[in-house]
């Protein structure tokens, strides 16, 4: 499928390197399309420019450095936009600019996209936070089904899904959890709607309705956003609650041949 890699940044470069170094040191990662959308920051714009210039000779990247802040969720909104509005892919891949990747996050998520073309699901995402799963270890070709969708550590998308999505309502952001029985006219009065908001509490709580998402039983991504994040109240918290210790690139799995996969359908 025609899909495009996504990454929404913003002023934290010392985390985005990180996460651009995983891509580089992934399988398949120069057969992938990218583009980041850099929301402005006075005091690191510049930085994260030449940051992203310098990957430029690894992977295919479009930069696109927004004129304005556009928010966390006003961000998101741009990236599908750009995936499927803008331009015509079938899928989208999307990283946080605070989560490094796996080596074969683009071959599990070539697996998944496939999985679900043909499925009625929500989407598939590549972790899952330490807050809701615990740490696991075990068989990296499991996958799972769940009625939850995480997005801090990234995930993936097809057209026919983010159709049914725009088919509800168009995205915007929150501040403060909604309710899953109140819909999104109601959070007018309940909630703040700002795209510096969250976007993600809409996507789990009114736009996903009952349906499953696809997760790898061992994390593909992790998430090491513990300062300056918009939604983070610490790093003791984010140690104790996001963090995991025990994902694909631990030494559990550094003796296994990521290349030669073969991901498991969930039963």
């Amino acid at each position: 499928m025609n899909t495009l890699v996504t990454i929404k940044a913003f002023k934290r470069p010392y985390y985005l390197e990180k996460v651009l170094d995983s891509i580089v040191h992934s399988i398949d990662s120069n057969k992938q399309k990218y583009m980041i959308s850099l929301d402005f920051h006075p005091l690191t714009q510049d930085e994260s420019t030449k940051l992203i210039e310098k990957y430029k000779k690894d992977i295919d990247i479009e930069l696109i450095k927004q004129v304005g802040p556009t928010g966390c969720a006003g961000n998101m909104r741009f990236c599908f936009n750009y995936s499927f509005r803008i331009n015509d892919y079938d899928a989208m891949i999307h990283i946080e600019d605070d989560t490094p990747v796996g080596k074969d996050l683009f071959l599990w998520s070539d697996w998944a996209i496939n999985y679900m073309k043909d499925k009625d699901l929500f989407a598939a995402s590549f972790f899952t936070r330490k807050i809701s799963d615990g740490e696991r270890t075990g068989d990296p070709t499991i996958n799972l089904l769940k009625e939850h969708f995480d997005c801090g550590g990234g995930f993936c998308i097809t057209r026919k899904q983010w159709e049914y999505i725009v088919g509800l309502k168009e995205i915007f952001g929150i501040v403060g959890p909604a309710s899953l029985e109140a819909p999104p006219e109601e959070w007018y009065y309940r909630q703040q709607i700002t795209d510096d908001g969250s976007w993600a509490w809409p996507f789990n709580r009114y736009y996903r309705r009952g349906k499953s998402c696809l997760y790898p039983y061992i994390n593909r991504t992790n998430n090491i956003g513990d300062k300056e994040g918009r939604f983070n109240p610490g790093e003791d918290w984010h140690r104790k609650n996001i963090y995991v210790e025990n994902w694909i690139e631990s030494d559990y799995y550094k003796d296994i041949d990521l290349s030669k996969l073969n991901y498991k359908n969930p039963e």
